[in-house]
């Protein structure tokens, strides 16, 4: 899913410190009382937030599904 521009714009100051190669910077990501850690991926100046089929398939998100999250950058 992709992160609003807003968003990226704050990871972007940061991910410099975070990321640990290729622009990838490491999150931990809530969604709906679940805790997780993942990667932000840098597409097209923004970044994408996967997210696995088990973290979707229980509350019933599919492609094009708006949900919020909230995301922490891991710093080394």
């Amino acid at each position: 899913m992709p992160v609003p521009e807003e968003e990226c714009e704050e990871i972007r100051a940061v991910a410099a410190m975070a990321s640990y190669g290729w622009g990838v910077v490491p999150v931990e990501v809530t969604l709906g009382g679940v805790v997780f850690e993942t990667s932000l991926f840098p597409k097209d100046g923004g970044y994408l937030l996967p997210l696995k089929s088990a973290v979707r398939r229980p509350r019933g998100l599919g492609a094009g599904d708006e949900v919020r999250v909230e995301l922490r950058v891991r710093l080394g």
